[in-house]
């Protein structure tokens, strides 16, 4: 995992590896789950990226990360409320979805 994907957050990795553990020891469930979480914390490093990249017209992407209160859908609402006006100027071989 680590050549395929050497810059990948510490936490992530690490989620990743206790998912690979859940499933050989056949506890899918549990690996499903933390492979979910695993996926979040991959999102929140490309969300913080942005809020970084963006500044101030990232406030509201920045709030969502910040409130503990926020639910995982508001925080993924708000970067792709920043993106889609970009769409139309991404390649068309991307995903439309």
């Amino acid at each position: 995992m680590r050549r395929q994907a050497p810059d990948l957050h510490p936490i992530s990795y690490q989620y990743l590896e206790e998912s690979l553990q859940a499933f050989n020891a056949g506890c899918h469930l549990a690996s499903s789950v933390m492979l979910g979480v695993a996926a979040e914390q991959v999102f929140l490093v490309v969300a913080e990226a942005m809020v970084a990249a963006l500044d101030t017209p990232a406030e509201k992407l920045r709030k969502e990360l910040d409130n503990p209160k926020s639910s995982q859908n508001a925080r993924f609402q708000a970067p792709r409320a920043r993106l889609e006006p970009l769409r139309p100027h991404c390649p068309t071989t991307w995903a439309t979805s």
